[in-house]
């Protein structure tokens, strides 16, 4: 079974709190707020700045493994939505970039389902998490949610192929995407930070707490059935990343500008990334 190991409940946070107010205390103290409606994964071996990271050689939370090893579970840290992949030949790989840890994916088939839906298309809804592209020869989905169908909806969080962030929404309601796009591109081979905000009808994309772009486009409520981290579910074509995933998180509610930046900040820093 998966172990807790987390920080679920504000009693957890014993290990960060009893030290002075850090970054990581202050992130998770922005996480707590919300309770299970955070979402909060970390790659690692053990305990990284107080935060058990609970990274699992299997799907059901057996064995915990190694680095260079294959990750078949990750226990959610905040939340109750763990990360799976039941395919051996498809899980992620945990590595060292920087001397941090990420998990690396081979642009051809590896990726992490998410166990539940970490918000809707009508929830107001935050996402920040770092990366590293490999190559930018194809298209990099980071997160991702849609249907069974193989276009609507969509809720896309990608690496595009210009080194462009693009937060991508599609629904029934609205069925041509919109695309919201940084104007600034990330390079290949180095650490980021790409975040997306939704607050009603506002949507916003950055990379490394700027380059802030800004979508409007009115959408309903058109019901997910897919969630992941490095594919989006159904598409087609598949857009694997291509590249290293670290820290991310992902949150159903309102996260206001000082959150956002706090939390961008934290990701960079769990990931060799200054924000």
């Amino acid at each position: 079974m998966f172990r807790p190991g987390n920080i679920g409940h504000l009693g957890r946070l014993g290990l960060v709190a009893a030290s002075s107010p850090s970054l990581t205390t202050q992130a998770l103290a922005i996480l707590v707020k919300y309770g299970t409606a955070a979402n909060l994964y970390v790659p690692g071996v053990g305990v990284i700045n107080g935060i058990n990271t609970n990274n699992w050689a299997d799907t059901v939370g057996g064995t915990l493994v190694a680095l260079n090893g294959t990750v078949g579970a990750v226990s959610n840290v905040t939340g109750t939505a763990n990360l799976t992949q039941t395919t051996s030949a498809n899980r992620p790989t945990l590595r060292l970039v920087n001397n941090k840890h990420m998990w690396q994916l081979d642009g051809t088939n590896d990726s992490f389902s998410i166990g539940a839906l970490p918000f809707g298309m009508s929830d107001d809804s935050f996402v920040v998490m770092s990366a590293q592209i490999s190559s930018l020869a194809a298209n990099s989905d980071l997160f991702a949610m849609r249907s069974t169908s193989s276009s609507n909806p969509i809720f896309v969080l990608r690496a595009s192929t210009t080194g462009a962030i693009q937060a991508i929404y599609r629904d029934n309601a609205q069925p041509t995407p919109e695309i919201v796009s940084t104007t600034s591109n990330i390079t290949q081979n180095v650490s980021f930070v790409a975040s997306m905000r939704k607050v009603s009808n506002t949507k916003i994309v950055r990379l490394n707490g700027g380059s802030q772009a800004q979508g409007t486009t009115v959408f309903g409520a058109t019901t997910f059935t897919g969630a992941s981290i490095g594919v989006s579910p159904t598409s087609t074509p598949a857009q694997y990343t291509n590249g290293y995933i670290g820290v991310s998180i992902q949150i159903r509610g309102i996260v206001t500008d000082s959150d956002m930046q706090l939390l961008e900040k934290w990701v960079g820093f769990m990931s060799g990334v200054v924000v």
